[in-house]
């Protein structure tokens, strides 16, 4: 879009100034932002993923220490709600019986290591 200065833009519901700045700011941490405020090549590169900056950074930077596989796992499990279900009994309440079952457990394993 050749947008040179962001926040001189004229938005049709323009965002707080306070918030652009602040989205300024996050982009020049993650090296996205040249001295000059312009995006540079990792700017680029991290516009190209549907993502927060800051895991588009991570994968960038996964690529280069070669843990890309284990980046994309872990951003993938921070992304979806928790993987564990409980279910309800008739009264309403979460069923946490196997959660008090791992703990009794682990309280036994203390128990026979002591």
């Amino acid at each position: 879009m050749n947008v040179d200065d962001i926040l001189s833009f004229p938005f049709i519901d323009a965002p707080p100034q306070e918030s652009l700045l602040r989205s300024l700011e996050l982009l020049y941490a993650l090296g996205a932002l040249d001295d000059d405020g312009k995006l540079n090549e990792v700017g680029k590169r991290m516009a190209r993923f549907p993502l927060e900056p800051t895991a588009a950074r991570c994968i960038i930077a996964a690529e280069t220490e070669k843990c890309t596989i284990e980046t994309l796992a872990i951003l993938s499990m921070l992304s979806t709600d928790t993987v564990f279900q409980f279910t309800r009994e008739t009264n309403g309440h979460k069923n946490v019986s196997r959660g008090k079952l791992i703990r009794k457990v682990r309280v036994t394993e203390l128990k026979l290591i002591n």
